[in-house]
């Protein structure tokens, strides 16, 4: 018996389909206000019970045969943002079915898109806005010779060598706490000004902050090494103390120690330090 001849598969149709860009998915998402883009159109893209059931469209289709095709876009242009659309199953398969895709030419639906994208574009930039990364917008005015830092605090027989070794030092600090959200700082100045050992209810009423943001406060700074929340407090100390940590930068300088001291009389100077970074302060 002789066998049947093996058919090799027949080569894929080259195509044109890709699915969007994670960003780019988001993006729409967003901007739909979990609604159909059609014009007056209301219907959700997630229902009731969860599930997903808005589609993808494209406004210029990617297969030569498909509604608005443009032969000149090509694969990354097809899946661009502006050029898809959240449309509800009904008005996806009207604008793409050939007995019904010659009355949504390019034009209506890029204005449909635009219409729709706008009345919720100034709501997706506050929200993105809340979700700013602090840390990355924090400016540092560097130190460049601590002489007023080190006359304060008696140090005054530094070789040059020396002095640009602490300089090195002070500044690498500064760029650890840009690290810091605006909000971990403040907390880190207060704690370093007050000098005292306190606990979380104090702290509290002292910074008119809830006892849960400075939890999570606490948690970023202890993260990063500055201090720490002791849930386990000893005796003598308070219940939820917060407590100081010497950060591994600091190669043993207790510098928040000397901070107090040379910025004692001004505590406003403290938090422009830690707080604003300007370092310049102790040159």
């Amino acid at each position: 018996m002789s066998e049947t001849p093996t058919v090799p598969p027949s080569p894929k149709t080259p195509t044109n389909r890709m699915e969007p860009l994670g960003q780019v998915a988001r993006e729409l998402w967003i901007l739909s206000g979990n609604e159909c883009a059609f014009e007056a159109c209301t219907e959700r893209l997630i229902s009731e019970d969860g599930a997903f059931i808005g589609e993808v469209a494209h406004i210029h289709g990617v297969e030569p045969s498909s509604a608005r095709h443009n032969p000149a876009l090509d694969r990354e242009a097809l899946r661009a943002a502006g050029n898809l659309m959240l449309l509800c199953p009904n008005h996806h398969t009207r604008i793409d079915h050939v007995n019904s895709r010659s009355k949504y030419p390019t034009p209506m639906l890029r204005r449909m898109k635009r219409e729709h994208e706008d009345r919720f574009r100034a709501a997706a930039a506050y929200i993105e806005a809340q979700f700013t990364d602090h840390t990355k917008a924090a400016t540092v005015r560097y130190a460049t010779s601590l002489d007023a830092l080190h006359a304060a605090i008696g140090v005054d027989k530094l070789t040059p060598d020396e002095k640009q070794e602490d300089v090195r030092l002070v500044n690498a600090i500064a760029d650890k706490l840009a690290e810091l959200t605006l909000t971990a700082r403040s907390l880190l100045s207060f704690l370093v000004q007050a000098d005292a050992l306190l606990g979380i209810a104090e702290v509290s009423r002292r910074t008119h902050r809830s006892q849960g943001e400075i939890t999570s406060t606490m948690e970023e700074l202890d993260r990063l090494g500055y201090a720490y929340l002791e849930r386990e407090p000893d005796e003598d100390e308070p219940r939820g103390a917060l407590k100081l940590l010497a950060p591994t930068s600091f190669d043993g300088w207790p510098l928040w120690e000397d901070l107090r001291s040379f910025l004692g009389e001004h505590p406003e100077h403290l938090a422009r330090v830690i707080v604003d970074l300007e370092f310049d302060l102790l040159d």
